[in-house]
């Protein structure tokens, strides 16, 4: 372990399990964060899906409108024509309020705001996203030390970083010594909390496409992590970007929050 009176510098390989685990209490406050941030998560994919879901559903119902015009207006048309095209339109409407509906009860409301340390929740972020993760992997510490308290809520801020991580650790999977570094920085009113990976990077061609739902380059995603972790970010007043690496390659998403 390195330090300097700049921040914070630590290398290590971490195993799989966190140590904290073996002490009950800690252990126990290790569970209750895992099960706040799944349901934090749920409620923030509720929003992102409808957010996603409710445009394509308001153009079918638009052409919808136009076709049932269409039809009162035609004479010679198929008798069950009429029918069908009401009643489409009847469950594109249903739907829409059913998309509005879970839209209203997954941001049913504000974040939870409450005074936190960053570099706290970064540490126990790294413990959560490391369960089940590679024996050995490389992290690399770099936090600014004494930063000022946030006002957010943790269990979401802890959700996008475990994202992050969890992320990281499956891009740099295919690595013989796979290296994650973590930064944590304050400039301009904001706290920058970094992720870097030594993986292959993000190809060109999903640049654009990263923070959108459903797109994802993982054979087994479902394409909704960014996009909800974009979401808690700007909720926070905040953002969520990837940034270039230059020719180093990996990747390097940072998480920006305002100071409280």
């Amino acid at each position: 372990m390195n330090k300097n009176l700049g921040g914070q510098v630590e290398t290590a390989e971490h195993s799989f399990a966190p140590a904290f685990l073996n002490r009950n209490d800690a252990g126990r406050r290790f569970v209750e964060a895992f099960e706040q941030s799944q349901a934090s998560g749920l409620d923030a994919m509720g929003s992102a899906l409808a957010h996603e879901l409710n445009q394509p559903l308001a153009a079918l119902t638009i052409y919808l409108h136009s076709l049932q015009r269409l039809c009162l207006k035609t004479a010679d048309k198929p008798p069950m024509l009429q029918e069908m095209v009401d009643k489409s339109l009847q469950e594109a409407l249903r739907a829409g309020e059913i998309v509005r509906r879970m839209r209203r009860f997954s941001t049913r409301s504000e974040p939870d705001r409450q005074p936190f340390d960053i570099n706290t929740l970064a540490e126990e972020s790294i413990d959560l996203a490391m369960v089940g993760a590679p024996r050995k992997i490389v992290i690399e510490r770099s936090f600014e030390e004494k930063l000022p308290l946030m006002s957010g809520d943790p269990v979401q801020i802890r959700q996008v970083m475990v994202n992050l991580l969890r992320n990281a650790i499956d891009a740099s999977g295919g690595k013989n010594l796979p290296r994650i570094s973590i930064s944590i920085s304050a400039s301009d009113g904001f706290n920058h909390f970094r992720v870097s990976d030594n993986g292959p990077g993000v190809s060109p061609v999903m640049v654009d496409r990263l923070f959108k739902a459903f797109e994802t380059s993982k054979p087994k995603g479902m394409g909704l992590g960014l996009a909800i972790s974009r979401t808690i970010a700007q909720n926070h007043n905040g953002d969520l970007a990837l940034e270039p690496r230059g020719s180093g390659g990996g990747a390097c998403f940072c998480l920006k929050l305002p100071v409280s």
